[in-house]
C-alpha cells in the first residue's frame, strides 16, 4: 500500500483536487434559491402618505371621464416577453430557468468557466498517469541492466574424484558409492546463492557413443542454512554418485581408448531471484593424471 502511494502520489493529488472542484460547484449550482426577477415586479409598492390623497382624487377623474379599461398585464408576467424570460433566470443570464448541465454549460459563464478547469484538470490527470507509466517503464528497464551487469556468475574451478566406491561382490562387505567434489566460484558483481546441483562420473569404451545421462542423475541441494558465496568467493560442492565407479575406473586404466568425464550442472539465484545455470564437462587426463581438462566444444559445458 505504501509502495503504491509512493509511486502514484502526483495521481491521488490531482484526483482529489479534481473532486473537491466538481463537489463545490455542484454545491454551488444546488444552493438555496433566489428571488427571481418575476416575484420582485410582482411585489406592489407602496406610495408615501402625502401622495394618497392626489392619487385617489386623480384616479376618480380619470374614471369617471373615459371608458372602464381592460387590466393591464404586470410588466414580465408574460410568459411569452423577453422580460418574463430574463426574469425566470436566477443569475439573470438571458435564457429559460433549466438547471440541466449542458444548458448551463452553454449559457452559464460561470458553468463555463467550471467546464474549462475540469477539462484543464482530466488533462493534467491523463498527462500524470502518462508521466508515471513512463517513469514506472524506465525504472523497470534500470533495474533489469542493472541486474544484467550486476549480477552473479558462476564457473567451476576444478573438480575431483575422491572415492571411486566399492562394490558388494568385489571382496567388500558393503556397497560404498562413489564421491566427488566441485569447487565453485563467484565471478560476477553479486552474491550468488547455490539452489541445486546434478553431475554425474562417466566413462565412455572406445566404441560405444558419448550418452553420459545426466537428468537421470539425482537432484542434490545444499544445507538449508548455507551461506552464499560473495563476489571472488569459493566452495566446495559434494557429488555422491548412486553406485561405485571402481570396476568402470579399472577398465579405463586397462582399455586405451576409453575415457572417463565428470559432467555437471549448477543451478543458482542472486538477490534478484533469477534463476541461472552453469554446465560442465571435464575430461580425465591419461598423460598427467589428476588433471581434468574442460571440453570447450561441449553443449554440457555453458554459463548463463
Amino acid at each position: 500500500m505504501l509502495n503504491l502511494l509512493r509511486r502514484y502520489w502526483r495521481v491521488i493529488l490531482i484526483a482529489a483536487v479534481f473532486a473537491a472542484g466538481v463537489f463545490f460547484e455542484w454545491k454551488s449550482a444546488n444552493g438555496p434559491p433566489q428571488h427571481s426577477y418575476a416575484a420582485v415586479a410582482q411585489i406592489p409598492s407602496q406610495p408615501r402618505p402625502e401622495q394618497n390623497a392626489i392619487h385617489t382624487q386623480q384616479a376618480q377623474e380619470t374614471k369617471s371621464r373615459t371608458p372602464q379599461a381592460q387590466p393591464i398585464p404586470l410588466a414580465g408576467s408574460n410568459k411569452s416577453s423577453p422580460l418574463y424570460v430574463h426574469a425566470e433566470c436566477e443569475h439573470g443570464c438571458g435564457y429559460p430557468e433549466n438547471d440541466s448541465f449542458w444548458n448551463r454549460l452553454q449559457n452559464d459563464p460561470n458553468a463555463m468557466f467550471a467546464g474549462a478547469v475540469a477539462l484543464f484538470t482530466l488533462g493534467l490527470l491523463a498527462a500524470s498517469v502518462w508521466t508515471n507509466l513512463i517513469n514506472l517503464q524506465q525504472i523497470r528497464l534500470a533495474r533489469d541492466e542493472f541486474n544484467a551487469t550486476h549480477r552473479p556468475k558462476i564457473f567451476i574451478q576444478s573438480v575431483a574424484v575422491t572415492d571411486k566406491g566399492q562394490h558388494p561382490f568385489s571382496g567388500g562387505d558393503f556397497h560404498k558409492n562413489a564421491r566427488g567434489v566441485i569447487t565453485i566460484a563467484n565471478g560476477g558483481d553479486a552474491t550468488a546463492f547455490i539452489i541445486a546441483w546434478r553431475a554425474v562420473i562417466y566413462f565412455q569404451s572406445a566404441t560405444s557413443a558419448f550418452v553420459p545421462h545426466l537428468d537421470e542423475a539425482p537432484i542434490q541441494t545444499p544445507a538449508a542454512d548455507a551461506p552464499g558465496i560473495v563476489p571472488g568467493g569459493w566452495q566446495d560442492i559434494g557429488h555422491q554418485q548412486v553406485q561405485a565407479v571402481e570396476q568402470a575406473w579399472a577398465q579405463f586404466v586397462a582399455e586405451d581408448g576409453s575415457r572417463m568425464f565428470f559432467i555437471g550442472r549448477i543451478t543458482y539465484q542472486g538477490k534478484d531471484k533469477i534463476t541461472r545455470n552453469t554446465g560442465f564437462c571435464r575430461e580425465y587426463d591419461r598423460i598427467d593424471r589428476g588433471a581434468w581438462l574442460a571440453i570447450k566444444d561441449s553443449e554440457y559445458e555453458y554459463a548463463y
